[in-house]
Order: C-alpha cells, then sequence, then structure tokens
C-alpha cells in the first residue's frame, strides 16, 4: 500500500506542477508592432543540385 501512496503522491505532484506552470504562462503575447516591418532584400541561395547516381558497373 505504500508504493500506491508514493505513486499517488508522484503523480498528484506532476499534475500540480503542469497546473502550475499553465495558470503562470496564460497570459498573452505582446504584440510587437511598433516598428514597421520592411520585406527581406536578401534572396536566399538556391540549393546545389545533388550530384549524379552512380550505380555499381556503371561509369560515374
Amino acid at each position: 500500500m505504500p508504493t500506491l501512496w508514493a505513486l499517488g503522491a508522484l503523480l498528484g505532484g506532476v499534475i500540480l506542477v503542469l497546473v502550475v506552470l499553465t495558470l503562470t504562462h496564460m497570459d498573452t503575447p505582446v504584440d510587437r508592432t511598433e516598428a514597421p516591418v520592411a520585406p527581406s532584400t536578401v534572396v536566399p541561395a538556391k540549393p546545389a543540385a545533388p550530384p549524379p547516381a552512380c550505380f555499381p558497373l556503371a561509369p560515374c
């Protein structure tokens, strides 16, 4: 029976921590619209083409 009490206390502690964390992190996110957002002028590079496949008994 003490084992069940220990497991119950452990499970209850985990549930309590999750509830407290949920309640403390329920604030609404702050909208960061102070400055206008400009589109990026940097264009990402195109990925390099993969090398041709080498099959057994075929010249690479």
